[in-house]
């Protein structure tokens, strides 16, 4: 009884922990307007620059934003349209709703948890 006591405390610990790290995280709100001018609500790390933004009239749009690490965050939205990951791309990932579709890649590990809240983020939308 004792034991599981005491892994009850050690699980408890381990997970306030986590969300204090995940509350510490301060994400910038970004509007895209879809091709009929809708606006779509992002949410990214802060510090990034734009990169390459392409706002086709048709339907598609795709913005990439750079971090001064090295880091690339990009989001793109249109029918038909998906990133493809590259194997050899350190620390990525990619998440697709909705016919919108945002991916990092070569992401630092010490700020994985930043970006991991921004592609959640979409899939909570």
């Amino acid at each position: 009884m004792n034991r599981i006591i005491f892994l009850l405390i050690i699980s408890n610990i381990l997970f306030s922990c986590r969300n204090e790290q995940e509350s510490n995280i301060i994400l910038d709100e970004i509007v895209i307007s879809d091709y009929m001018g809708k606006p779509l609500k992002f949410y990214i790390p802060k510090g990034y620059e734009i990169d390459k933004k392409i706002d086709d009239d048709s339907d598609f749009f795709f913005h990439s934003y750079r971090y001064p690490d090295s880091s690339f965050l990009s989001i793109m939205g249109g029918s038909n349209t998906e990133f493809k990951i590259v194997e050899d791309l350190k620390y990525s990932r990619m998440e697709k709703t909705n016919n919108i579709s945002m991916m990092y890649w070569e992401v630092k590990e010490k700020r994985k948890a930043e970006f991991d809240l921004a592609l959640d983020s979409l899939i909570e939308d």
